[in-house]
């Protein structure tokens, strides 16, 4: 996450973006998204410890759910600068 944010981070600022848009859509792709993968430790350890398989990805649907909403809605909602 950290890397994420150091690397898009100045790309937000130039566009004039907020940084509440940048916490969100880094939420939103780093965060969310990473437990949507197998072999990622978000979801491994929680597989390990229930007893699960990896074929279990496939019913976890939120993870991909929250970006595709977000991305859809992103303009309607509009984000206002408080910053």
């Amino acid at each position: 996450t950290v890397m994420t944010v150091n690397l898009v981070e100045r790309i937000y600022h130039l566009s004039g973006a907020p940084d509440r848009e940048l916490a969100i859509d880094i939420e939103n792709s780093a965060i969310v998204i990473a437990a949507a993968i197998p072999w990622c430790l978000a979801a491994a350890v929680i597989y390990q410890v229930m007893g699960l398989t990896s074929g279990i990805i496939i019913y976890s649907y939120y993870p991909l759910l929250v970006p595709l909403f977000w991305l859809l809605t992103k303009n309607r909602i509009g984000i206002k600068n408080r910053d």
